[in-house]
């Protein structure tokens, strides 16, 4: 599944090219945050508490020089694909 989350994620990556921040997000980048989000899914459904402020700051340190808000948005993308998958 974490597999298909980066592949969805790479395609969205690529499809705003007109954005503001140009720059593909790197391999690295969106692995990144695709274990970032699956880490606190689980933690979620687990019932347990998780602060996101917190996740999103630390995954922070991992790329590179995205802001709080592209970050936010990549996390609903992924939600997005979870909830309306097209696998291609």
């Amino acid at each position: 599944m974490a597999y298909a989350l980066v592949k969805v994620a790479k395609i969205g990556a690529g499809q705003r090219n007109n954005m503001a921040r140009p720059e593909s997000w790197s391999e690295q980048e969106i692995t990144a945050t695709v274990a970032d989000y699956i880490r606190m899914l689980t933690l979620e459904l687990a019932g347990q508490s998780y602060n996101k402020t917190e996740h999103r700051k630390a995954l922070l340190t991992k790329l590179n020089n995205r802001s709080e808000a592209a970050v936010e948005l990549k996390h609903q993308n992924i939600n997005l694909s979870i909830l309306s998958p097209v696998w291609n």
